[in-house]
């Protein structure tokens, strides 16, 4: 029996997508009936590991204004897109830390 390498990669990265998109509706169910503050509290100590993976610096900071910043449903999908997380963490950063904060919210 012979599969085609070509073949294999896509249906390992399916399963993966397939995983990420479990896990995370799985989260989010589990916030279900909790108030506004307990998600984000409960949340950001599920979600503040994958931002420090991205290497953003002030990494606790990051977390908070994402969390403040972009709805939680979004961020659960997001978190293992480590790209997608990572533009999202940089310009968390970059408006916590730039000199002209005059762009808020354009995530």
């Amino acid at each position: 029996m012979s599969t085609t390498p070509s073949l294999v990669p896509q249906q390992i990265d399916d399963q993966t997508a397939t995983s990420n998109f479990n896990s995370a509706t799985a989260i989010l169910n589990s916030l279900e009936g909790m108030t506004l503050n307990k998600k984000k509290r409960v949340f950001g100590d599920i979600f503040f590991p994958f931002v420090r993976a991205t290497g953003v610096k002030h990494a606790p900071k990051v977390t908070i204004r994402l969390l403040d910043t972009v709805p939680l449903e979004e961020l659960a999908f997001n978190m293992y897109d480590k790209q997608e997380l990572t533009r999202k963490a940089q310009y968390a950063y970059s408006q916590l830390y730039s000199t002209n904060n005059n762009n808020k919210n354009e995530y």
